[in-house]
């Protein structure tokens, strides 16, 4: 199993997904998954596959590095023993209202698309987080906010997008 999987149409509901990444076997070793890794645009990520379609577990450039910093050589290292499965799994046609107040309380490190039977159909980034509140207009780029309302609305966007200090700044304005 050594394809892209890329799916423009993979979706949350309202919200096309269109983050680049691999799925590999659990028994695929570092040394393909670093050369995977390398072929990615950023934040794309390899998902570690069970049967084929049911993710197990991914892995990123952190992961590489947390091997190495373990006194690891992770290009020996397969897939299973690299992985991390700190990750969430979302159905595809979830409302995006829904999955956000989930994806803060839990905060999970990586959110994976699937669809009824379980099967990947998409992995949802930290730049699709940022990218879902702008859609849901909790985080807005293109103007800033006016009433304490939006500041507020605005601060628990910066803050469940890890960025304690916008947030404070958007709660002091409020």
């Amino acid at each position: 199993m050594a394809e892209v999987w890329f799916n423009e149409m993979s979706r949350i509901n309202e919200m096309t997904i269109t983050d680049e990444f691999y799925m590999v076997s659990t028994r695929t070793r570092g040394r393909v998954v670093a050369r995977r890794l390398k072929k990615l645009k950023e934040g794309g990520v390899i998902l570690v596959a069970k049967n084929k379609e049911k993710v197990i577990g991914y892995i990123t450039n952190k992961e590489i590095v947390r091997s190495v910093a373990d006194g690891d050589n992770p290009l020996d290292l397969s897939a299973k023993e690299l992985m991390d499965t700190d990750f969430m799994e979302v159905v595809e046609d979830e409302m995006l209202g829904n999955v956000l107040p989930m994806l803060t309380e839990r905060y999970p490190n990586a959110i994976v698309v699937i669809d009824y039977d379980g099967k990947c159909v998409g992995f949802f980034s930290k730049n699709d987080y940022k990218d879902a509140l702008a859609l849901l207009g909790i985080y807005d780029r293109s103007h800033e906010p006016e009433t304490p309302d939006e500041w507020r609305t605005q601060g628990i966007a910066m803050s469940s997008m890890g960025q304690p200090k916008k947030a404070l700044e958007c709660y002091e304005k409020s």
